[in-house]
């Protein structure tokens, strides 16, 4: 298997309900973004995937997140916007953008809130 990843951030403000059931104040983050595109064989060109179209494709989803607070984004009125829920809000905004060639698929959307703490959404 072949892979190729990029990855980028974007500053964006959230609160969530704990396990507890406690609402946190809102706060924000500098979120960091993995995307990762797989293939069994590279393509004719000999990539799974073009970096810069894999980039730009990232950076025009960030933008519709970045300086936003999160629970005022509607995806995340009815999905709590924790790291889980972003990856799986990037992972589908990715698949709906990106123009992936033969057998080249979106493998996997991972999401640091803080520098030890991350989060996926595979397929």
């Amino acid at each position: 298997m072949y892979g190729v990843s990029v990855e980028d951030e974007f500053s964006a403000a959230h609160s969530i309900t704990l396990a507890d059931g406690r609402r946190e104040a809102v706060h924000g983050h500098n979120w960091k973004v993995v995307v990762t595109v797989e293939a069994e064989l590279p393509g004719e060109t000999g990539m799974v995937c073009d970096f810069k179209d894999l980039k730009n494709t990232l950076c025009s989803v960030l933008k519709m997140l970045d300086h936003k607070n999160l629970d005022e984004v509607e995806f995340f009125v009815d999905s709590a916007p924790t790291a889980e829920n972003i990856a799986k809000y990037i992972y589908d905004r990715m698949s709906d953008r990106l123009k992936l060639k033969g057998k080249s698929i979106l493998k996997e959307v991972k999401v640091w809130e803080t520098e030890g703490s991350s989060a996926f959404y595979r397929v």
